[in-house]
């Protein structure tokens, strides 16, 4: 992105899209299942996986309550977006995708599960 415009974006929308999911996430009625065994895994050191659908991603970051989540975004430019936004909540993001930088972002990712961080895929 270059030009004031994409700029101004690039500085406005994440953090206008953080405010509206936190709106949303403090309307909703929320019911986590299967919290209690995340618990004991995280309680031995253990890291999980965590997969979910594209739509569900910023619900998931208002619940995420783990030792620190990076997530496989796109390294497009709503992949920029997305990453800004992930950002404000403590999530830390790993670019690519099958047609950008996938092979890379495959093994930083591989790399990423020797350490004491969850791991987030969109398979859509």
């Amino acid at each position: 992105m270059s030009g004031f415009g994409d700029k101004l974006i690039l500085r406005i929308v994440p953090w206008l899209a953080v405010k509206i999911i936190k709106l949303i996430n403090w309307g909703l009625k929320t019911e986590f299942l299967g919290q209690d065994e995340l618990q004991r895994l995280w309680g031995c050191g253990e890291n999980v996986i965590i997969s979910l659908w594209h739509d569900q991603l910023f619900l998931m970051v208002c619940g995420y309550n783990g030792p620190g989540a990076k997530c496989l975004i796109s390294a497009s430019k709503d992949g920029e977006l997305l990453t800004r936004a992930m950002s404000y909540f403590g999530v830390g993001t790993v670019r690519g995708s099958s047609t950008r930088g996938g092979r890379a972002a495959f093994r930083e990712m591989l790399a990423l599960a020797d350490e004491n961080v969850d791991l987030v895929i969109t398979p859509d």
